[in-house]
C-alpha cells in the first residue's frame, strides 16, 4: 500500500482521493478506553524514565490525575475511583 501511495505521489499530483480511506480501513480502530489506557501507560513510563520517580510516587501522580478527570469521562472509561 505504501509503495502504491509513493508511486502515485511521484507520478500523479492529483489528490489521493479514496486512497486515504482505503489505507485507514486497514488500520484497526481502538476504542476510547484502550486509547486512554495507552496514554496513561506512556505517562507512567515517561515519569519513571525521565524523572526517576518511585513506583509509589508514580502511582500517586496517576491516581491524582484520574481523580481530577471530569465525571462524564470517568463514566465513559468506567472508572471507579475513591
Amino acid at each position: 500500500m505504501l509503495l502504491g501511495i509513493a508511486v502515485r505521489e511521484e507520478n500523479d499530483d492529483r489528490s489521493h482521493g479514496g486512497m486515504f480511506f482505503l489505507f485507514c480501513d486497514k488500520v484497526k480502530d481502538i476504542d476510547f478506553q484502550q486509547a486512554f489506557a495507552l496514554i496513561i501507560d506512556l505517562l507512567v513510563v515517561t515519569l519513571r524514565e525521565n524523572l526517576f520517580l518511585s513506583d509509589a510516587m508514580v502511582d500517586k501522580i496517576v491516581t491524582d490525575l484520574l481523580n481530577k478527570i471530569p465525571d462524564f469521562i470517568k463514566r465513559r472509561l468506567k472508572l471507579k475511583l475513591a
